[in-house]
């Protein structure tokens, strides 16, 4: 945590005392998202999948979204609100839910339906709680508050308009929201299936594979290196990066394959292939994947 608060002994407390701690903790995850995710809003999970059994909804399932706001936009209680300074949010969707996507009611036509999502913040849980009373201690006065300041991946559904079969277009994202799906369906249909399912051309799904991944390698005879990182992988992508502990030294030209995706030659920054040694064993290196060839750099203690 960037930021902590400090109280001393016998202190008269503070509301603030507890409220600075949660602000803190935000801003400190907050960057820390920045710093994986960038400024761009992102969405993890969100799948869209037909109902079971089958029917004219679908079903979407668990996610969060990851957008850049103000800190917060109303006080926090007696903390004012601070709109100066931007953090990345989360906003959690813990349970999925079912959406209507009825056919049209044209023969011939068809319609696209957009599945949307947002970051949202409200402060909920209001009840009543008892406050101080200085003119009479003994019996407080009461005052319905919110407990809760909550962030939210709140989805919708976005009707386009009824067009007909191969000609009908999706409806762009209202203002705040990103597009996740599409939902085709036709005159005269009684359900939908996955193929009706497909993914909004722009949707900002994080892509795990772009990402910083950690791995302890070792080679073989033949100084293929192996190793496995969590979650897995099933391909490589341009820019994946692994920062891998080597076991043993090379002895040569060397190739690199993780989780089993596939073998490929490791060179270095300078794109020669690797000579005896030039990966020290006990040593931490940052391997950089584009276009078939692991770039590695030794990251010095």
């Amino acid at each position: 945590m960037v930021d902590r608060v400090i109280v001393y002994t016998t202190e008269t407390p503070s509301v603030e005392d507890i409220l600075r701690p949660e602000r803190d903790k935000m801003i400190s995850l907050g960057k820390l998202a920045e710093a994986i995710f960038g400024t761009s809003t992102v969405v993890r999970g969100a799948a869209c999948t037909p109902t079971i059994p089958e029917s004219m909804e679908v079903a979407v399932g668990p996610a969060e979204i990851y957008k850049y706001e103000n800190v917060d936009n109303n006080p926090y209680s007696t903390l004012p609100a601070d709109m100066t300074h931007q953090i990345v949010k989360q906003g959690v969707r813990l349970n999925a839910s079912n959406y209507a996507c009825p056919a049209p009611s044209t023969l011939g036509q068809s319609v696209d339906y957009l599945i949307q999502a947002t970051f949202s913040e409200v402060d909920n849980l209001i009840e009543s709680r008892p406050f101080y009373n200085a003119d009479n201690p003994n019996q407080p006065f009461y005052n319905s508050v919110s407990g809760s300041r909550e962030g939210r991946c709140v989805v919708a559904v976005k009707p386009g308009a009824s067009a007909p079969t191969g000609t009908q277009v999706p409806p762009p994202p209202d203002p705040g929201y990103v597009g996740l799906w599409i939902v085709t369906v036709e005159y005269g249909q009684l359900k939908i299936d996955a193929i009706n399912i497909t993914q909004y051309a722009n949707a900002p799904f994080i892509d795990q594979n772009r990402y910083l991944y950690y791995a302890v390698v070792d080679r073989d005879l033949s100084n293929n290196y192996t190793g496995s990182v969590f979650p897995a992988i099933t391909s490589y992508k341009n820019g994946m990066m692994i920062v891998g502990k080597i076991v043993q030294a090379n002895l040569g030209d060397s190739t690199l394959s993780l989780n089993g995706v596939g073998v490929h030659t490791i060179k270095d920054l300078h794109n020669n292939v690797m000579a005896a040694n030039d990966l020290r064993a006990a040593q931490m290196y940052i391997f950089i994947y584009n276009d078939g060839i692991w770039s590695a750099q030794f990251l010095a203690a």
